[in-house]
């Protein structure tokens, strides 16, 4: 957890996310598509492929994905938590893959500072978002 906590409190200010029609439109027909082939566990993905889809193929957009599957919490935060973890847990992943060992996220010394991580909910750039929950019928939900 220290590797979370220092990378929020060294965060900058973050402009406020607006919902944008494309990214709607765009996360909505990609969760149509995953809860329409009903896998058992689905695969991560596909949203900005689908919005540059959407956008005749000749666009290029750029962003952050998040696939949730069998999400059962009650709160927003609850869910940005997660979505935290799941970030910092990729990237001790590929410190494992730099370093060659195994990098906690509770180190109290983190190989790599807070500032050179990506994560998408810290990212300054962002400044719209499109989100989508629909029922699936394997695994609870799709977000």
């Amino acid at each position: 957890m220290p590797l979370i906590n220092e990378a929020l409190k060294s965060a900058k200010p973050m402009a406020t996310l607006k919902f944008d029609d494309g990214c709607n439109a765009a996360v909505r027909a990609n969760n149509d598509d995953v809860c329409a082939a009903g896998a058992d566990q689905p695969e991560a993905g596909g949203s900005i492929a689908k919005m540059r889809e959407l956008q005749g193929g000749d666009q290029n957009p750029k962003g952050f994905e998040y696939s949730v599957y069998k999400y059962e919490g009650d709160s927003a935060e609850e869910l940005v938590a997660l979505l935290l973890y799941q970030d910092f847990d990729g990237i001790a992943s590929e410190q494992v893959n730099e370093a060659g060992s195994a990098v906690a996220l509770d180190d109290p010394n983190p190989a790599r500072p807070p500032q050179d991580l990506k994560c998408g909910l810290l990212e300054p750039s962002a400044h719209i978002i499109g989100i989508s929950n629909k029922p699936h019928t394997k695994c609870v939900n799709s977000i």
